[in-house]
């Protein structure tokens, strides 16, 4: 079963979009994020706050990931100056693209 996590992010300077999806695709390559990931959406609240919607293949691949997630999570605190506000995540139990 698919796993979800999702986490509100607050920005210290305004986001500029260009950038983060540049900063996304180099993610997405030095984390080796195919293995475990389906799709990671990200989006604008305001111009300071997004949310991530991390679409993991299974429980077991977001545990798998957690080392390097937690490693790109400090740097973009400490060097992009990005915390995470707040964090869900959980089993999904049903799908739009799954049901009839």
């Amino acid at each position: 079963m698919k796993y979800v996590n999702t986490a509100i992010w607050k920005h210290e300077k305004p986001i500029d979009e260009e950038e983060e999806r540049a900063y996304m695709s180099v993610l997405k390559s030095l984390l080796n994020a195919d293995e475990y990931l389906l799709d990671t959406i990200w989006y604008k609240i305001d111009d300071y706050t997004h949310v991530s919607v991390g679409i993991y293949k299974s429980k077991t691949a977001y545990g798998d990931f957690l080392e390097a997630n937690a490693t790109q999570r400090e740097f973009a605190a400490g060097d992009r100056k990005i915390t995470m506000i707040s964090e869900h995540k959980g089993s999904a139990y049903a799908l739009h693209s799954e049901v009839d």
